[in-house]
């Protein structure tokens, strides 16, 4: 019978013949920028081959919108600041602006061989409307 060094020189060879794992993180985008960005920077920076989707779920204007003058500033640009470290793929999409295009993007994050940030933008219906119409008098 084999030695089990024969039997691991047999699989290495055909490790090209392997399905290669795709590694997903999904969340939020309070979750994305819980404690300074830190879970997100920690990624980024162990150069892993891991894909992270950001489901940005509040409108950039949110408390502008409702009067709340404490959130009158826009949210950080995430996207912006994962492209700083320079080894990272960062895409934005809209799902329910164009399917295509958020398609790619994941297919594009996922074969990046490196850490990839897939900001999705998907405000819920009321939100969306109320984007729409502009700050509320």
């Amino acid at each position: 019978s084999p030695s089990v060094e024969e039997r691991l020189a047999r699989i290495r060879a055909a490790a090209p013949f392997f399905v290669r794992q795709s590694k997903w993180i999904i969340g939020d985008d309070s979750w994305s920028t819980d404690i300074g960005y830190s879970g997100i920077h920690h990624v980024i920076a162990s150069g892993e081959n891991v894909n992270i989707m950001v489901v940005e779920t509040t409108p950039y204007l949110a408390g502008a919108l409702a009067g709340d003058a404490s959130h009158t500033k826009t949210k950080k640009d995430i996207g912006l600041w994962c492209m700083n470290y320079g080894n990272t793929y960062v895409a934005s999409t809209a799902p329910h602006v164009d399917h295509t295009q958020c398609a790619r993007a994941l297919a594009e994050a996922d074969a990046f061989d490196g850490p990839s940030v897939v900001l999705v933008y998907a405000p819920p219906p009321a939100a969306a409307a109320a984007a729409a119409v502009g700050p509320l008098s």
